[in-house]
């Protein structure tokens, strides 16, 4: 079945292993959860003319971006956590009530406003660890 964005949430938190509670972000309108396996050529001379590769390790980041709300508690360890480089983990519960948890480190904050238009915000988590479901 498929899903509705509206419904997605998303959640900051500096501890794991508590389930999906916590404080949404306010603002978000796009979340993105990307993982990508390292390839590993290992084709030698003897193989002719086609590749070989095995899978490596996988890693990925987490993508948001919304409207900046300066008073916002989630916002807010993200900020923290890009300026001391604590670990921060994401919750993005796809449906509102189901979906993953992503540890990883703040690479990205970017706060942008324009003369006649909101003030907005995009912010990286570069994963550190496992993806789980919650």
């Amino acid at each position: 079945m498929a899903l509705a964005g509206h419904a997605a949430t998303v959640r900051i938190r500096t501890s794991t292993g508590i389930g999906t509670s916590g404080d949404n972000i306010d603002g978000v309108n796009q979340v993105s959860l990307s993982r990508v396996r390292d390839e590993l050529e290992i084709t030698n001379f003897e193989d002719g003319a086609d590749k070989e590769f095995i899978l490596g390790l996988a890693g990925g980041e987490v993508t948001g971006s919304g409207q900046y709300e300066s008073a916002d508690t989630p916002f807010g360890r993200l900020v923290t956590a890009f300026g001391d480089g604590t670990d921060v983990f994401v919750i993005i519960l796809w449906n509102g009530t189901a979906g993953h948890e992503a540890p990883g480190k703040v690479t990205k904050l970017d706060i942008s406003a324009g003369v006649g238009g909101l003030v907005d915000c995009s912010w990286t988590v570069r994963l550190s660890g496992a993806v789980t479901g919650v």
